[in-house]
């Protein structure tokens, strides 16, 4: 989440209803229980599949669903109580600071870990060669990982926790409105254009280059040892998920960068308080149905038992066929020699 402060609070008090809060909680009661079921599926078969634990580009997908496993799993259930009741429960200050620390924690951990995905899948697609030797697998894969989770929540429970400002939590509000380090400026401008607009950009441009390069690649037939069979499953996956993301980041993410530099339209303000706001749990839900059609070698598990049926019914068809086939051919050479017996006796 966006920390800069556009006065979310007495903003969701003015434009939030009864209405506006009921279809929000049909649409997210609607995908929680399939989106949970993914999520649990994946991460397992991610794990248990010795193949796809090893597969270096897994395992951001797998830090990714993880991720969207916890926040469907302990703050959509959340949401959907305010959004039932309209009041956050229980009403105490360090139940708003847990609330805010895990929302912003995991919505900017999504942040960066898609704009890395691009980064790492650029490098794996390109030059895959530097992913062969252990060193550089650790420098360039499993460090970057552990050093955004490390950093996106420490950065987080300092702010939150530990900054010296006297929390104000509107239990009218969803999140309890916005953490008390928002109505410091620098850390607010920090906080929107370092954790939600550069990884926004970056994610776009390194996804638009990597189209270019394949397409030029391929167009003037350019000698390198790329095995496009092997990646294309790969690039698609990232060019899917990156239009996920950007589809429902950047408006919510833009908004407060354009309130910078001067007051914002109502309306602007009116869908970034009642629906922007809620993309990120939206996304979260999206992600585990979008991954498990993308991952093809779990989306082959899921289908494989439908094709075999299919597949014994194809089987099963013909001969049935053919057995009706020879009775009728046996019912009627029958008929036939009962007449011409009969013929015989006239």
């Amino acid at each position: 989440m966006s920390s800069t402060n556009l006065n979310n609070t007495d903003l969701s008090q003015l434009f939030e209803t009864t209405t506006t809060r009921l279809g929000k909680f049909i649409l997210f009661v609607t995908l929680e229980p399939p989106a949970l079921l993914c999520n649990l599926f994946l991460v397992y078969h991610l794990v248990a599949d010795r193949t796809l634990r090893r597969a270096l580009h897994t395992h951001v997908v797998l830090v990714l669903l993880i991720m969207s496993l916890l926040t469907n799993a302990v703050e959509v259930p959340r949401v959907l109580a305010f959004l039932h009741q309209g009041l956050v429960l229980p009403a105490t200050v360090i139940n708003c600071l847990i609330w805010q620390w895990c929302d912003f924690s995991l919505c900017t951990l999504n942040n960066m870990l898609m704009w890395w995905m691009s980064i790492e899948r650029y490098l794996l697609v390109f030059h895959s060669r530097i992913f062969n030797t252990s060193k550089y697998r650790w420098l360039l894969h499993y460090l970057p990982l552990t050093a955004l989770v490390i950093y996106i929540t420490g950065f987080y429970g300092i702010v939150i926790f530990l900054y010296p400002c006297e929390p104000q939590p509107n239990y009218l509000a969803v999140l309890c409105g916005l953490p008390c380090f928002s109505l410091e400026v620098a850390i607010s401008i920090f906080d929107l254009i370092a954790h939600n607009l550069a990884p926004l950009i970056f994610n776009v441009f390194l996804s638009i280059a990597i189209i270019i390069r394949v397409v030029y690649m391929k167009k003037f037939q350019i000698h390198q040892p790329i095995h496009w069979k092997k990646y294309r499953k790969m690039i698609l996956q990232l060019l899917i998920l990156s239009f996920l993301y950007s589809m429902t980041v950047a408006p919510y993410a833009l908004i407060p960068f354009v309130g910078l530099f001067g007051g914002l339209p109502t309306v602007a303000a009116y869908m970034q308080t009642v629906y922007f706001y809620y993309l990120f749990w939206l996304l979260m839900l999206l992600l585990p149905l979008v991954c498990i059609v993308s991952i093809n070698e779990v989306k082959v598990k899921i289908t494989k038992p439908f094709t075999r049926l299919i597949g014994r019914g194809n089987t099963v068809t013909p001969l049935t066929m053919t057995l009706i086939h020879n009775q009728t051919l046996q019912l009627a050479r029958t008929v036939y020699h009962t007449k011409s017996i009969a013929n015989n006796n006239m």
